[in-house]
């Protein structure tokens, strides 16, 4: 378990902490990283979010890249989260993705 290793060096030296030693070294290890900086999400295999001690959500790998884009087109002021989305948020937008496809097919007809 590392307990946010990276938060006390610069992104520079993060960057090499995170893929020398975390993915190279210990690439065959399984390794629990808490950290706040959300830059290294994509690398995940799984990403719980604690709030308040509770898992408020829990992604597995095949949705990693899209929960970690929505997390992105959240933020604001390096990488500083305003509230991290939850299950029901990105449900909500899958379900309005889906109803503009839905628009879109019947104005086509």
């Amino acid at each position: 378990m590392l307990d946010d290793p990276l938060s006390a060096v610069d992104v520079k030296v993060g960057k090499h902490i995170f893929e020398n030693v975390i993915q190279h070294l210990l690439k065959h290890k399984t390794v629990v990283l808490v950290t706040h900086q959300v830059q290294f999400l994509k690398s995940a295999d799984q990403i719980i979010l604690l709030e308040e001690g509770r898992i408020q959500v829990f992604v597995l790998k095949e949705n990693v890249e899209a929960y970690v884009d929505y997390v992105h087109s959240r933020t604001r002021e390096r990488d500083k989260v305003i509230r991290a989305p939850t299950v029901d948020d990105l449900q909500e937008d899958d379900d309005e993705i889906e109803n503009q496809g839905e628009e879109a097919v019947m104005s086509k007809s």
